[in-house]
């Protein structure tokens, strides 16, 4: 059984083809809803950004990888993920709610190829049975995001935020004042005495760097964070 929860879970409304695509599943021991395949968010935010009560309301669509498989998570209150990101099976994507078409708290969870529902209890090994709960069992560890942003030594980035050019990877370097970066990096930084370069800043990677959880990048005038804290800085 692999079920978007991790603990006990209940059926509200089972699955009836056309008449109803998925499963409305309610969790029991936690609302956080996690993801049941690999792959990559394809959607993430509101069915209608101007009709809150519409359709799935806040919901998540990630493409199984290899496959041309979309699953759906509807109807949430939080949303963890967003476009482009990659995820794996148990990370933690979104928290149930009640957004959109919807009469209580739930997780609409349905499988769709082309916009053609699937079997979804086939697909979960969820049974088709509604009001009862079930526990899928799996009590290991929670994946964890997957880093947003690499880099490749000679491609040429853009900083989408100011960022410091630093001495060396972490910020425990001190910041490079303007007149010590190059002269392209000067012509780039918008502070008049530290080397901070402005975003749109073309730079091109020398060498890449891991310190904590944070990407650092050497560019020709120095050092500078790509992503930080979970924020991309550099794409």
């Amino acid at each position: 059984m692999n079920s978007p929860y991790m603990g006990r879970f209940k059926i509200s409304q089972k699955f009836k083809g056309a008449a109803h695509d998925g499963l409305d599943l309610v969790g029991v021991d936690s609302k956080e809803i996690h993801s049941t395949v690999n792959g990559e968010v394809v959607f993430a935010g509101w069915e209608n950004p101007n009709n809150h009560n519409q359709g799935f309301g806040q919901y998540i669509k990630i493409m199984r990888d290899g496959t041309d498989q979309g699953y759906y998570f509807g109807h949430l209150s939080e949303i963890r993920v967003k476009v482009g990101d990659h995820v794996k099976v148990t990370q933690v994507i979104g928290v149930e709610g009640s957004t959109g078409k919807s009469t209580g708290s739930h997780c609409h969870y349905c499988v769709r190829v082309n916009g053609k529902y699937q079997d979804i209890n086939a697909i979960s090994g969820i049974p088709n049975v509604e009001y009862a709960t079930y526990d899928d069992g799996y009590r290991g560890p929670v994946a964890t995001a997957e880093p947003e942003e690499s880099y490749t030594v000679g491609v040429v980035y853009k900083t989408q935020v100011g960022v410091n050019v630093r001495t060396g990877p972490g910020t425990n370097n001190p910041v490079k004042k303007r007149t010590e970066l190059t002269p392209d990096g000067q012509k780039h930084a918008y502070k008049q005495t530290y080397g901070v370069l402005k975003p749109g800043t073309e730079v091109r990677c020398l060498e890449v760097q891991t310190v904590g959880n944070d990407v650092w990048i050497r560019i020709p005038s120095g050092w500078i964070c790509g992503q930080y804290q979970g924020e991309i800085y550099v794409k």
